[in-house]
C-alpha cells in the first residue's frame, strides 16, 4: 500500500472507499490513505483546477447502505459542480450506474469485480455484478470497470489481469 504515495497527478490524487475499508476500520484507512497523499472523496466533490472537470465520490454503496451518516450522497458529491461541468464519478460499486443518468455523470470509474479475478468463477461474478471489466455506456453514462491490482480470496488470478488503467480527458474541439 505504501507504494500509492508515488503517485502523483497534474490536479491531484483521489480515491473513493470500497468494501474492504468498511469490513477493517474504515476510519483508519481513510487516514491511511490521506497520509500517503490520497485524497478520498467521501460524498464530495472537487474542481480539476481550471479546467471544466468536476471529479466526486461516493463510499461504497452496499457497505455504506445501513448506515445513514456514511451511506452514498450523491447530491452531496456534486456539491460545487454546474450543468456545464464534465462530470466523473469515483464509485466503487459498478452497478450504481443503472440508477444515474448523462443529466448527472458523464463518466463513472468503478472497480470492485476484480475482472473476476479466476476464471472460471467470473461467470459468478458477472451474474452477481452485471458490469465486470472494462467500458460500458449505460443510459448515455460512460462506465469504466478496473480489474485493480488486487485479490480477494486466494493470492491468484486466471485470464483476469491485474490493470493500472490512465485515462486522459481532453476537451471536446471546438466547432
Amino acid at each position: 500500500i505504501n507504494e500509492l504515495q508515488s503517485l502523483s497527478a497534474t490536479y491531484g490524487v483521489y480515491a473513493a472507499s470500497g468494501n474492504h475499508e468498511f469490513y477493517h476500520n474504515l476510519n483508519k484507512w481513510l487516514t491511511k490513505f490521506n497520509n500517503l497523499g490520497i485524497e478520498v472523496l467521501f460524498n464530495r466533490g472537487t474542481m480539476l483546477g481550471e479546467t471544466n472537470i468536476h471529479l466526486s465520490g461516493v463510499p461504497d454503496i452496499q457497505s455504506s447502505a445501513a448506515n445513514v451518516v456514511l451511506r452514498a450522497n450523491f447530491a452531496r458529491a456534486l456539491l460545487g459542480s454546474t450543468a456545464e461541468n464534465y462530470k466523473v464519478l469515483l464509485s466503487h460499486y459498478p452497478s450504481i450506474v443503472d440508477s444515474i443518468t448523462n443529466t448527472t455523470y458523464d463518466l463513472q470509474l468503478s472497480g470492485h469485480t476484480h475482472g473476476g479475478q479466476i476464471f472460471p468463477f467470473h461467470l459468478l461474478v458477472k451474474k452477481q455484478n452485471k458490469y465486470l471489466s472494462g467500458l460500458y455506456n449505460v443510459n448515455n453514462v460512460d462506465l469504466y470497470v478496473n480489474n485493480g491490482t488486487g485479490t480477494w480470496g486466494p493470492k491468484m488470478r486466471l485470464l483476469a489481469p491485474s490493470e493500472i488503467t490512465v485515462i486522459k480527458l481532453q476537451p471536446e474541439k471546438n466547432q
